[in-house]
């Protein structure tokens, strides 16, 4: 059985209270995973890259501190956004981060990664 990480308080003689931190790790089934260490806002990801993308760009304009933890964590928030959290199975996890990436790339003007198609489909 996989250990998941549990979220802590961070400690504000390292990291002052006023600065957002976000937690940046995988989950179980190996996606990337972004959660802000208030609970408020999260989301799973296909690259580490956009991971952390995600958690810059829910920091704006200063930036944030990320705590990567060595075990394995899932993302333990509502869905209050996307579709398709209704349709969501085990077998069709793209669909999911398809969605989410198409969005966030609407969101950054078409700029950086591509939305996903598919898996099996090579990223341009």
């Amino acid at each position: 059985m996989a250990v998941t990480a549990q979220f802590q308080p961070l400690d504000p003689g390292i990291v002052n209270g006023a600065i957002p931190a976000f937690f940046i790790g995988r989950n179980k089934e190996g996606f990337w995973v972004a959660r802000d260490v208030n609970g408020q806002v999260g989301g799973i990801f296909l690259l580490e890259n956009s991971a952390l993308s995600f958690a810059k760009g829910n920091s704006r304009p200063a930036g944030c501190a990320t705590i990567f933890p060595s075990e394995r964590f899932e993302l333990d928030l509502e869905n209050r956004q996307s579709a398709c959290h209704a349709t969501w199975t085990v077998n069709a996890p793209c669909d999911a981060f398809s969605a989410a990436n198409s969005r966030l790339h609407r969101q950054n003007g078409g700029i950086g990664q591509r939305p996903v198609k598919g898996f099996s489909h090579a990223l341009n």
